[in-house]
């Protein structure tokens, strides 16, 4: 069996978690931009609509 030093068995496993938390992080992120997107995307539909609506009842 190969013997690891201890000293790299410590280093090993915070370096994973990090990465974990980027991970997390960037999902987060991601969803965030999504929503914000959507967000949006409504405001511009609903702006198209009063707009539309507006002229509608202009033309009455």
């Amino acid at each position: 069996t190969k013997w690891c030093p201890p000293s790299r068995d410590v280093r090993e496993p915070p370096r994973q978690r990090v990465i974990f938390k980027r991970g997390k992080k960037q999902t987060k992120d991601l969803v965030t931009a999504s929503i914000l997107k959507c967000v949006v995307g409504v405001r511009i539909l609903w702006d198209f609509y009063l707009v539309s609506n507006r002229s509608a009842l202009k033309d009455l």
